[in-house]
């Protein structure tokens, strides 16, 4: 899965297994890590990446 820098476009409109490896991806790649896991904890579908 190849995402960019504009990763949090369209990101109402994916399903809650795109937000689980998105936040995958992030917690990989991101300083975002922490933040977007704390944020996504238990609730994938309330993701907030802003």
């Amino acid at each position: 899965m190849a995402l960019d820098k504009t990763v949090g476009i369209g990101l109402d409109r994916a399903g809650i297994f795109d937000k689980l490896a998105l936040m995958t991806y992030l917690n990989r790649s991101s300083r975002w890590g922490a933040r977007v896991e704390a944020q996504c904890h238990g609730f994938p579908e309330q993701c907030s990446i802003y």
